[in-house]
């Protein structure tokens, strides 16, 4: 499993490599949060530290990440929950990152195995909802503040 996922992996830490000395170790320090991602993933990999039918948690995993990036994650994501029948949980606000566990989920076909969920307050209580028939209410609620700005745009005549 990790020779498969490890050119996707390689492919983005290899601008880590670009900016350091070659006799020089980069420390995880100075990698960027987003970077540090990919670097986790691929220690955990290497190490085998990823367990069949094991669980990963990822919090907001797509931070710090361009649109591309989080493109590349949702990828590897998809294929470590595929090879490893991994549990994978994990919270996003980026609709770029959503879509594309969506896509990358159905293209190696175990988009049947994907579930999604959307947490709201309603008064003083968390309410988890499953919308994995209607995704469309979490991509209106992260598309909610490009049109609030929308909005004051037309009202400004900006």
């Amino acid at each position: 499993p990790f020779r498969l996922i490890n050119p996707f992996i390689s492919n983005v830490l290899i601008i880590a490599k670009v900016f350091k000395p070659a006799d020089k170790l980069l420390a995880a320090s100075n990698l960027s949060a987003g970077l540090k991602t990919f670097a986790i993933i691929k220690t955990l990999l290497r190490n085998g530290l990823i367990k069949r039918n094991g669980l990963i948690i990822l919090d907001e995993p797509e931070n710090h990440l361009h649109p591309k990036w989080q493109i590349a994650l949702a990828k590897i994501i998809v294929l470590l929950h595929k090879k490893f029948n991994l549990h994978v949980l994990l919270n996003t606000h980026s609709p770029y990152f959503l879509q594309a566990i969506q896509v990358e989920s159905a293209s190696v076909s175990i988009a049947d195995k994907c579930k999604y969920y959307l947490a709201s307050n309603i008064d003083e209580f968390s309410v988890v909802e499953d919308v994995t028939n209607n995704v469309e209410k979490i991509y209106a609620l992260l598309a909610q503040p490009f049109q609030d700005l929308e909005d004051i745009k037309a009202k400004n005549n900006v």
